[in-house]
């Protein structure tokens, strides 16, 4: 059974003060509708997002999982976007189950790019956005 908005909104509010200056260390696929953030801000963990159809949700871990060497376009272009980024700012729709993560990332060439990554935590219809 998907999460509802109301237990989504409570997580969502649980992990916010944690995720933000979160700095992403590195990117991996889990399967093919997950994928996981190593984050560093006070302590080494993952946030864990999960797509899958029936039940799409996101989490936060302190242990590892064993990742995918499959090669995935849509998580190279997570690791082009986000790799070494850090997250200024979280946002969730207020009643709907759409969070917004704001991600600022200094390119090779010294010029900071800031990102959006979208998750639609919708069941049936889960969905990753990337934006600028």
């Amino acid at each position: 059974m998907a999460i509802s908005n109301y237990t989504l909104t409570r997580i969502f509010n649980l992990y916010k003060p944690s995720l933000l200056g979160a700095k992403i260390s590195k990117i991996v696929r889990l399967s093919n509708y997950d994928f996981s953030f190593l984050l560093f801000s006070k302590t080494q963990e993952s946030l864990l997002v999960f797509l899958e159809p029936i039940n799409p949700y996101f989490l936060i871990a302190s242990s590892y999982f064993k990742m995918i060497d499959e090669g995935s376009g849509f998580v190279a272009s997570l690791r082009k976007y986000f790799d070494q980024g850090t997250i200024i700012n979280l946002e969730k729709s207020p009643n709907d189950r759409i969070v917004t993560f704001t991600i600022k990332k200094m390119t090779p060439s010294y010029q900071i790019i800031t990102n959006k990554l979208i998750l639609e935590l919708i069941p049936h219809n889960s969905n990753a956005l990337i934006l600028d």
